[in-house]
């Protein structure tokens, strides 16, 4: 079963189009508590989002919280090995680049361990002429 969050309307309406979610719920990530049970999920993704939050404590902890120990929970964030500057604007949205430490701190702290990480180039934005990457980050829960 899969179930979405998302805090924008126009991209939950994409989601559903995409016709295999169960369930798809707007949800303020940064601010609001998960309207799900402890220990709900198997897995958790997101792809493309961490970047737009100036901190991801909230996020991170909610999925900790809902997920069963030895869950998996992989995402992406601008790339790590770029930390400075913190946060820079592009296409006129403020995208935040979360240092490695600060990662590992709070991933920790939720209950997580990292099991691999990957830079990426994302594609979609080599159209507008920019290179942009990414780090992926496949992580469990103890």
């Amino acid at each position: 079963k899969i179930s979405g969050v998302d805090g924008a309307e126009g991209m939950l309406r994409v989601f559903s189009q995409k016709g295999f979610a169960e369930f798809l719920l707007r949800v303020d990530l940064e601010k609001e508590d998960f309207p799900f049970a402890n220990a709900s999920f198997d897995a958790a993704i997101s792809n493309g989002v961490f970047c737009l939050f100036s901190s991801l404590d909230r996020v991170i902890g909610e999925t900790g919280r809902v997920l069963k120990r030895g869950g998996i929970f992989c995402f992406t964030v601008e790339d790590v090995s770029k930390t400075e500057p913190r946060m820079i604007v592009r296409s006129g949205m403020d995208i935040y680049r979360h240092k490695p430490e600060y990662l590992a701190s709070i991933l920790s702290s939720a209950g997580f361990e990292i099991r691999a990480q990957k830079n990426y180039v994302d594609y979609h934005l080599l159209m507008d002429g920019a290179i942009v990457i990414f780090t992926a980050f496949l992580c469990r829960k103890k």
